[in-house]
């Protein structure tokens, strides 16, 4: 009887201890979504960023987030000025302006993380989701909410995985306080995944409007 009570007041305190958790520590524990599997991009479909039909396998080789590609070229619409709006470039006492090599690296960046890729493999474990993009490059993320350190071609970022609603967020901070978000929503009929970037805050220009990629499961490994 009193071994009973024992157990009874230990399950009772684990969770009790659970439900204390901050929600993003909660949501890492969340069970796989069903994002997982292969994935190739719809472009008709989608509405992406400049010309909108990303060159198969991306741009710059190895330099993709998830579901984001790497295209070359000119800068998709809406990011005329956003090398600037990516930091001032002024020291603390005085106007420098940044250079126009620190100007293309600012404007690779922002398309690196915009236009997305080809085809994606996406696998879930234990809050963990891994993303391989078109160029067979791979970045694992934690669904715990913390700030993780990813690199980019153009950048090391910081990042803050989520699930929210269902739906995986991943938001990416940018130099001069710029975020983008990355949110992946399911839906299972037809089964479709759809993921939508957001640029907001610092000085990023307000008529970038948002990404939106469209995927369909893969027919070929």
């Amino acid at each position: 009887m009193a071994r009973g009570l024992v157990v009874a007041a230990v399950a009772i305190a684990v969770l009790a201890a659970f439900r204390s958790l901050p929600a993003a520590a909660q949501a890492g524990a969340q069970e796989p979504s069903g994002l997982s599997g292969a994935w190739v991009l719809d472009r008709e479909a989608s509405e992406l960023p400049g010309s909108g039909a990303p060159r198969e396998g991306g741009g710059q080789p190895g330099g993709q987030g998830p579901g984001m590609g790497g295209g070359g070229g000119r800068p998709p619409g809406g990011m005329g000025g956003m090398g600037a709006g990516m930091g001032s470039g002024r020291s603390p006492g005085g106007d420098r302006q940044p250079s126009p090599e620190e100007m293309k690296r600012r404007r690779d960046l922002m398309r690196e993380v915009l236009e997305p890729s080809g085809r994606l493999i996406i696998t879930e474990q234990a809050g963990r989701i891994a993303f391989t993009d078109s160029q067979g490059v791979v970045r694992t993320y934690t669904a715990d909410g913390k700030v993780e350190k990813h690199q980019l071609a153009n950048a090391t970022v910081k990042t803050r995985t989520r699930w929210r609603e269902g739906a995986l967020v991943i938001e990416t901070e940018l130099e001069g306080g710029t975020k983008v978000t990355r949110t992946f929503a399911l839906e299972r009929d037809p089964r479709v995944l759809t993921v939508t970037t957001v640029v907001e805050g610092g000085r990023a220009p307000r008529d970038i409007p948002p990404v939106r990629a469209v995927y369909e499961p893969a027919t070929e490994p």
